[in-house]
């Protein structure tokens, strides 16, 4: 059994499983896009993430929602 190579963007720890791959998580950002629009069609929305990093996925889904 070998061992995988360490992934320098995971700070060179080793990556054993992937449990959502892009593709998912690229359609559910989509749905999630539909859903919001859906929600608030007339009205202003403000989205704001309050997590270290979260500005790379709110950029996806605010570019999801119409």
């Amino acid at each position: 059994m070998s061992i995988p190579p360490a992934e320098p963007r995971a700070g060179g720890r080793v990556i054993r499983s992937v449990v959502y791959d892009a593709d998912v998580i690229e359609r559910r950002v989509a749905a999630l896009g539909r859903e919001i629009t859906l929600a608030y069609p007339d009205g202003e929305l403000v989205v704001i993430g309050l997590l270290k990093g979260s500005f790379i996925f709110l950029a996806d889904l605010v570019r999801a929602i119409a």
